[in-house]
């Protein structure tokens, strides 16, 4: 059955289309993910931690956007407003908020695992946000959520560049490069494969085991 919490028909139209423009499916799952495993293998710990974010965040901005899709029925005549919502949340933990928290390794490791207790929690307020009784309530819960998660990314961008060694440019350059890599593996995997077939509660549980996974390696190695 083909539903909001589980939409395979948009995996199997996704197959359609490249079926009547020849392109296999594997060239456009298996290389992505060849890519995306080659770079993990030699990103050091606090980039991979910050992959890790926006390859998380990216799917929860999608997932919002779902959210009030589903919600309301006029997602864009609101994405602006999502992102708007994001893009403050990043400004905020990476501009004032992180004064709040040590620029550690503990610290890094405990946003990390904050981030996944947020995207496991997420798929469930977006079940109950969407019941009719909650109509009007459900667009600030998902405003909060946008904002909460940008707050996150914003502090573990802070927090990476704290950790990260070398001079300002390479690091700059380093946590940059690893959050955009991170945030379009995300959005591409999310969207295309895992949101479509797995569904929207094995979603949440799947980037939730990734941000835990991440972090045991980070209490594990020397930052």
């Amino acid at each position: 059955p083909n539903t909001y919490a589980h939409p395979v028909v948009s995996f199997i139209l996704a197959q359609r289309w490249l079926q009547m423009i020849n392109i296999p499916l594997w060239t456009i799952s298996l290389i992505p993910l060849l890519f995306m495993l080659i770079l993990l293998f030699m990103l050091p710990p606090v980039q991979l931690g910050l992959f890790t974010t926006g390859f998380t965040a990216s799917a929860a901005e999608f997932l919002l956007l779902i959210a009030f899709q589903i919600t309301y029925g006029y997602i864009y005549q609101m994405a602006g407003m999502i992102i708007m919502l994001f893009m403050a949340g990043l400004a905020a933990g990476s501009g004032f908020l992180h004064r709040y928290i040590k620029n550690d390794k503990t610290s890094f490791i405990r946003v990390q695992m904050l981030l996944g207790i947020l995207i496991i929690l997420m798929p469930l307020f977006i079940i109950w946000s969407s019941m009719p009784a909650l109509f009007y309530l459900a667009g600030i819960i998902i405003g909060l959520f946008t904002v909460i998660t940008g707050i996150i990314t914003g502090l573990q961008f802070h927090l990476s560049t704290c950790l990260s060694r070398g001079n300002p440019s390479s690091v700059a350059a380093s946590t940059y490069g690893a959050d955009l890599a991170g945030s379009a593996f995300g959005i591409f995997f999310i969207a295309l494969f895992v949101y479509p077939l797995a569904g929207l509660y094995l979603t949440g549980v799947f980037l939730a085991l990734i941000n835990f996974a991440v972090a045991a390696r980070l209490r594990l190695h020397k930052i």
